[in-house]
């Protein structure tokens, strides 16, 4: 009887574990909205969106997206990191970046999801960097760490 308790109070706590997780991609370019070159969209969490600014003199609507960067975190695992930006294309060829914005200043640790359409990448002074050009819908996810 004792084991079934355990088992299932293990189980609850795991359940509520993932469920907390937030898991976010890089908005579709039909979803960016823009107003005197600056574009946003809305994340899947509340309070939060995705911001870009481009100092072009005539901005235009998003055409397409472009690649997704992210930056792995000194001395964790690969996949775990600090997630830079979505990097689209406007109607006048502009490169638009895209930020993951928080309600809260400070950064977030975030791990990628579909790791196979990231490609690793090795900057200078040790830096590593994955980037991912799948045009497939979400298939650059990343879950925002607790």
């Amino acid at each position: 009887m004792k084991l079934k308790i355990m088992c299932s109070v293990l189980l609850m706590s795991l359940s509520g574990a993932s469920m907390a997780a937030i898991k976010e991609s890089c908005p579709e370019p039909t979803a960016i909205q823009h107003t005197a070159g600056i574009y946003t969209a809305a994340a899947r969490t509340a309070g939060n969106e995705w911001l870009g600014v481009v100092s072009s003199p005539a901005p235009k609507e998003i055409k397409a997206f472009e690649s997704a960067t992210f930056y792995s975190g000194e001395g964790t695992k690969e996949t775990v990191g600090v997630f830079g930006k979505c990097t689209y294309i406007s109607e006048n060829g502009d490169a638009v970046d895209l930020r993951y914005q928080q309600g809260r200043t400070s950064e977030v640790s975030v791990k990628l999801e579909n790791t196979s359409a990231w490609q690793r990448e090795d900057g200078p002074f040790g830096l590593v960097v994955y980037e991912c050009k799948s045009k497939e819908k979400s298939a650059c996810a990343f879950v925002i760490r607790k």
